[in-house]
């Protein structure tokens, strides 16, 4: 179990104190919007549980098959939108969160391994956003 706790001091304007398990993060609105920015926003550190969480993934499905990757890279956007290439969100007045992620492999690796790669695409981050979110993956 995870186990998070998080303090926001009255007079600190928006920057929270958050201890994850004994690690010490800090997460911050933006200046534009009453924040100090003096740490990640609460969307940035959701889509950086989802980014860690797809390259360990990859990282672990990669070990078990004995195959090296290279270096890992993920790039992950949010946004908020009606998002017409799903059919339940057409129809719909409500946003969707919708995830992009980017996937960059270092190694060189055939058509088939990257098929199969796309394959371990949902992470447990991802499983558990997607009851409620969109999240896309492209590998470049």
């Amino acid at each position: 179990m995870t186990t998070v706790s998080a303090i926001l001091k009255w007079g600190k304007n928006y920057t929270t104190e958050i201890d994850a398990s004994g690690h010490h993060l800090i997460a911050d609105g933006p200046i534009d919007h009453g924040g100090d920015d003096k740490g990640p926003n609460p969307y940035a550190l959701v889509a950086s549980g989802l980014a860690a969480c797809k390259l360990i993934t990859l990282k672990m499905y990669a070990r078990r098959k004995d195959s090296g990757l290279g270096d890992l890279l993920v790039d992950v956007s949010h946004n908020k939108d009606y998002h017409a290439e799903y059919t339940d969100c057409e129809k719909s007045s409500i946003k969707k969160d919708i995830f992009t992620r980017k996937v960059k492999i270092s190694a060189d690796i055939s058509k088939a391994k990257l098929k199969r790669l796309i394959h371990t695409d949902r992470c447990p981050v991802h499983r558990t956003l997607e009851e409620t979110s969109i999240i896309k993956t492209e590998f470049f």
